[in-house]
């Protein structure tokens, strides 16, 4: 080979060792990070490098930009989003490509810190960000405030002479300055005065006189705001709040409840939900902070990270919210002593008597003939006929009131024509196309059957509470209906007794609930109703009796 092929070699062989694609290869070969990565090339070359970095590590690549030369880049690269720009001389789209990298890539360690970390400080540096530095930078205050929502002090150190004029930094957005130096930028802060004819800041026109200065007002009204709010927001002052204890919901297991998030006498102008916090399935939150149920859970415990909002009218604070679901039916106590007088109660405060309810569902009609055969789904139905209601063993849904009802002739459909609706008439209400079940047929037992509210227990159950010294008796509680017409009804169920042995007792309470829909203007005035059912709720529960 003669001297000049073997030149000719030398520099071919040192061409391709030095070609960009090739530098990439050698750089990542073998090489495996912890971490997904993530890419940025840049120059005339960058599509060529990035190519070649995808082809070393293309799995652990999570996204990336190239910015390139027009007419430079070949083809797409999956994962990789690619710009064509001016070079060497800058324009519009590489601008446009320069934000996409420092907002995707260089501006992600500081969002997570103030998202995630809840940073509520930003030192601004002394470094330009394109022909502004990072004081003067509009740009780079929007995005931490508007675009991440975070209100953080911005302060520095970098503030001499004309470069960073404070006049400029607090309308840009610069809050504060550090240090205590003796000697002002060339461009001081301008301090102006108050004109209270003018309701504005009166500031020098640089010479002998004065004008009224909206921008700088504005500005340094805005600064102040957002000092003082940091200042009442900080963990050594918040206003005087230094936390609140959880507020604990309690909702009815399978009932359709509304409960407001509340803290007292404190003001909260809003309750949000806290950064990644989620509400159980089947429950919403108002802006109020009123939770709802749908009525789709059994029991169970959630706990909420909230946060309160324009507490006092500034701070904002995190809280918690217990949502908690029991059972329907509520049990004062379980336990007892030997030889102690037991006040147990049993009672159902969402289905309360004469409530007005949203049944979920899954509760079944429970309506009965006297002989305890079903009543069949075409044996009941509302006024006229227009209403097809359950029967036993049918889902009963929607909003109904709690009421005793009584079926009076056993040779009507059941709902129809008033003779089967349930309700307590009076005698000084006048009817002439309908009957009314009265008080006076309702205290003599003429009626063919009732559905009533009231609280049991079996005679099994009665007995095993007998053996320690208890009885289960109901609560029998007056209630004013229409036209001041008083009578009774089972509010409850009540143990009582003075237990005579220590143990353990197994009992089931059932509450059953007649349920109507008003028919008429009179309704829920105890005359008459329509659309009759009725459904029951249990609850099995163990009374310990210790020594």
């Amino acid at each position: 080979m003669v001297l000049r092929d073997v030149a000719q070699t030398i520099i071919d062989s040192a061409i391709r060792s030095s070609l960009p694609d090739e530098a990439v290869k050698r750089a990542l070969k073998n090489c495996r990070f912890e971490k997904k990565v993530h890419l940025v090339a840049i120059g005339k070359a960058a599509w060529q490098m990035a190519r070649a970095a995808v082809d070393c590590i293309g799995s652990q690549i999570q996204d990336g930009i190239v910015i390139t030369k027009y007419g430079h880049i070949k083809k797409e690269i999956p994962g990789l989003r690619l710009f064509e720009a001016g070079h060497p001389v800058p324009d519009e789209n590489s601008c446009r490509a320069t934000e996409q990298v420092i907002r995707e890539i260089y501006a992600k360690p500081f969002e997570y810190a103030l998202k995630v970390g809840r940073s509520t400080g930003v030192m601004s540096s002394f470094n330009r960000i394109g022909l502004v530095n990072s004081q003067l930078n509009l740009a780079m205050h929007k995005l931490v405030r508007n675009e991440w929502s975070n209100r953080a002090i911005f302060e520095t150190d970098a503030w001499q002479g004309t470069y960073c004029p404070l006049d400029l930094m607090v309308r840009q957005g610069d809050n504060q300055v550090l240090g205590a130096g003796t000697t002002l930028p060339d461009i001081g802060l301008e301090i102006g005065a108050w004109d209270a004819d003018g309701n504005c800041v009166r500031v020098s026109d640089g010479a002998e006189g004065t004008f009224l200065s909206q921008t700088h007002y504005a500005a340094v009204r805005r600064s102040a705001q957002e000092i003082l709010w940091n200042y009442a927001n900080s963990s050594a002052v918040h206003n005087g709040y230094i936390g609140f204890e959880p507020c604990v919901l309690e909702f009815d297991s399978y009932a359709a409840q509304s409960l407001p998030i509340s803290f007292g006498d404190v003001d909260i102008a809003t309750i949000t939900l806290a950064d990644g916090a989620q509400l159980p399935e089947g429950f919403t939150m108002s802006d109020a902070g009123v939770v709802t149920s749908d009525g789709s859970l059994p029991e169970g415990e959630w706990t909420i990270d909230i946060k309160l909002n324009g507490i006092d009218g500034y701070i904002t604070l995190g809280a918690q919210a217990v949502i908690r679901v029991v059972d329907a039916l509520h049990v004062s106590t379980t336990s007892l002593k030997v030889g102690e007088a037991a006040n147990v109660t049993v009672d159902a405060p969402y289905y309360a008597y004469e409530s007005l309810v949203k049944v979920n569902p899954r509760f079944v009609s429970t309506v009965k003939h006297t002989d305890g055969t079903p009543v069949a789904q075409g044996e009941m139905q509302g006024f006229g006929g227009k209403t097809i209601l359950p029967g036993t063993g049918d889902s009963v849904g929607g909003t109904l009131r709690i009421q005793n009802w009584y079926w009076k002739d056993a040779s009507q459909v059941q709902g129809n024509n008033y003779d089967g609706l349930g309700a307590l008439a009076f005698a000084d209400i006048e009817a002439t196309d309908a009957r009314y079940l009265e008080t006076a047929d309702v205290e003599a037992g003429n009626y063919y059957q009732a559905y009533l509210y009231e609280f049991r227990v079996s005679d099994e159950d009665a007995a095993k509470l007998a053996e320690y010294g208890l009885t289960a008796e109901k609560v029998i509680t007056p209630v004013t209906a229409y036209q001041g017409i008083t009578y009774d009804y089972n509010s409850a169920l009540a143990i009582t007794g003075t237990p005579t042995k220590a143990g353990e007792v197994e009992i089931t309470v059932t509450l059953q609930i007649p349920l109507v829909r008003g028919f008429g203007a009179r309704f829920p005035n105890n005359v008459h109703v329509g659309s009759p059912t009725a459904t029951e709720v249990t609850r099995t529960f163990t009374l310990t009796i210790g020594e």
